[in-house]
């Protein structure tokens, strides 16, 4: 165990242990598709997690244990596999809930959004891991810039992507000053609204692209007379492209979706694909679904409609998993903290009727680097995992204690045959 020095947004200094490290981790090979190739993987499995109340916060290793015994022989003297067993522990500690991880090479950075808005950057195969935290709000800026997710070109320039902002922040990960951290912004106030704001969520290298998915909400909420968009920046000049797609003299690319969330890339059709909810409250809205976006024409096309107030078989669409191009996931959500997890085909948009999951507060879905998908059930306090082969739980729950908020992996070494 290590102790690490880690700063609150509103404290100096904390301790907080790490209890597992790159020397553990999880192996298999990739399940073999038209869309992937088989690897031999190691790699550690990252979970967000946050307290009921959402006050408090961790982000938790889980690594798979190694077991050098042989196999125990039964009466029969036939062979019995040694039963699968997990590690968890809690690695670092956060005094807020509303915190994702993204992993990069060896590194773990915490995003703090809301009552944080700072990135804290670990390495974890260091004695001392925790490495720097910087803000990411603007000079001045009286509102929250809640940070959603950030996404790397290389150790030294990456994006962040920010909520409460109508700029994407290019950022020096391996700055060793806060001073040094912030080294350009892309300003996409174009596409804010009434509130002033895009409501950007997430965000996407492809292709020397990156690709920012904005909700573009009025006053928090979806309004068909301004559709969500993705904008697309060349990252070598960081410049906005006209995709030639946009209304309004706006260069993105409009949705046929209202409140997306997140956005799912697939390397052998060029394709993106985005979840959205549509419209929450007052009442419930069905202008969601999932979505697709071809990047050689930047065309849009529906994958799988909501329905509408009168059948809406799957609930309003918020998550989404994409193992390949027949094979999907996706979270159906009936109300709050009662969603289903559905299986479909992205190709054809044909759900499997049957939920591999029911009435369970589905918090997060994350498909690792051997073709598992992981999920974050925050009912039960844990993380399942399921064979994307056969649809069966290799895990039913791996405690957590926290409540699952996302869920990430670091890759220990890789070999493709």
């Amino acid at each position: 165990m290590f102790n690490l020095p880690f700063k609150h947004a509103k404290s100096k200094s904390i301790y907080a242990v790490i209890g597992i490290l790159s020397t553990l981790g999880l192996t298999g090979c990739l399940h073999e598709s038209e869309d992937n190739t088989l690897k031999i993987t190691e790699f550690n499995t990252i979970v967000a997690v946050k307290s009921e109340d959402s006050q408090s916060g961790a982000l938790t290793i889980i690594s798979k244990n190694d077991n050098d015994e042989e196999n125990v022989s039964n009466e029969t003297g036939s062979q019995i596999p040694e039963e699968v067993t997990y590690t968890v522990s809690d690695a670092i500690d956060a005094d807020k809930g509303d915190l994702i991880a993204i992993t990069h090479e060896n590194n773990v950075y915490m995003l703090g959004r809301s009552d944080m808005n700072y990135v804290t950057k670990y390495d974890l195969t260091a004695e001392e891991p925790f490495v720097w935290q910087y803000s990411v709000q603007d000079e001045g800026q009286t509102n929250e810039s809640n940070p959603h997710d950030l996404v790397f070109v290389s150790k030294e320039k990456a994006y962040i992507i920010r909520y409460g902002s109508d700029k994407v922040w290019i950022v020096n990960p391996s700055a060793e000053t806060e001073e040094d951290f912030k080294i350009g912004e892309i300003d996409l106030s174009a596409y804010s609204d009434d509130d002033g704001l895009p409501e950007m969520t997430d965000g996407m290298i492809v292709n020397g692209k990156l690709y920012v998915l904005m909700q573009r909400l009025v006053t928090w909420t979806p309004d068909p007379n301004v559709p969500a968009y993705v904008a697309v920046i060349d990252i070598n000049t960081d410049s906005e492209i006209d995709t030639g797609k946009g209304n309004s003299g706006l260069k993105g690319i409009p949705l046929n979706v209202s409140n997306p969330n997140s956005m799912q890339y697939l390397s052998t059709n060029q394709t993106l694909y985005i979840d959205a909810a549509g419209k929450y409250f007052p009442t419930a809205e069905f202008i969601g679904g999932i979505t697709s976006i071809d990047l050689n024409t930047y065309d849009v096309s529906m994958i799988l409609d909501d329905g509408d107030e009168a059948s809406h078989p799957y609930g309003q669409i918020y998550r989404l998993a994409i193992l390949s191009s027949t094979r999907g996931y996706f979270v159906g959500y009936n109300a709050w903290q009662d969603n289903d997890l559905y299986s479909f085909n992205p190709s054809t948009g044909e759900v499997d009727p049957i939920p591999l999951l029911e009435q369970k507060d589905i918090a997060a879905l994350s498909i690792d680097p051997i073709g598992d998908l992981w999920i974050g059930n925050a009912t039960d306090h844990g993380v399942s995992i399921i064979d994307t082969v056969t649809n069966e739980f290799k895990e039913t729950l791996i405690d957590t204690t926290l409540n699952p908020i996302n869920i990430d992996f670091v890759i220990l070494e890789e070999e493709t045959n």
